[in-house]
């Protein structure tokens, strides 16, 4: 092999890694954008989800007051009176129907269907302390006034 063609041979290895060189550099610097923009992304999701457990944690802490309150005070409730034979201080009972809770007299009359948003947190309420009692405080010859405690 003449010196002529090494030369020649080693300027096109030269070029060649030069070239493969340049392509490397192009996507390194992709790849380092790439990792930058992701990072900035991670740095947003982290501080949305402070956010959010920030919130989460606000809203625990007003569940926890609001289910003090409900177990001292009580929440009280109107059903229409459709003439049930139903006295004053006399207790009713919850039972389950689906999703939602129906409360019941002793006789088995649907005195008052509850929504499903008032089911659902009685569900979560019930979870932890099983014991209630639903008091039937009023009757008029409209409406019943009832009282419901949790957790006694």
């Amino acid at each position: 092999m003449s010196k002529l063609n090494f030369k020649f041979i080693t300027n096109i290895y030269i070029k060649r890694m030069e070239e493969k060189k340049c392509t490397l550099e192009e996507l390194t610097n992709k790849y380092k954008k790439h990792m930058e923009l992701e990072k900035n992304k991670l740095e947003e999701n982290i501080n949305k989800l402070n956010k959010l457990q920030d919130e989460n944690n606000m809203l625990i802490e007003k569940f926890k007051i609001l289910k003090n309150i409900l177990r001292k005070k009580g929440i009280i409730l109107y059903a229409k009176n459709n003439n049930y034979e139903i006295e004053e201080w006399e207790n009713l009972y919850l039972e389950k129907k689906g999703y939602i809770y129906l409360i019941k007299s002793k006789e088995g009359y649907v005195v008052k269907e509850l929504d499903a948003e008032s089911s659902y947190l009685i569900d979560k309420l019930l979870l932890e302390s099983n014991n209630y009692r639903i008091l039937v405080i009023r009757k008029d010859p409209n409406k019943i006034k009832m009282q419901m405690r949790i957790g006694i």
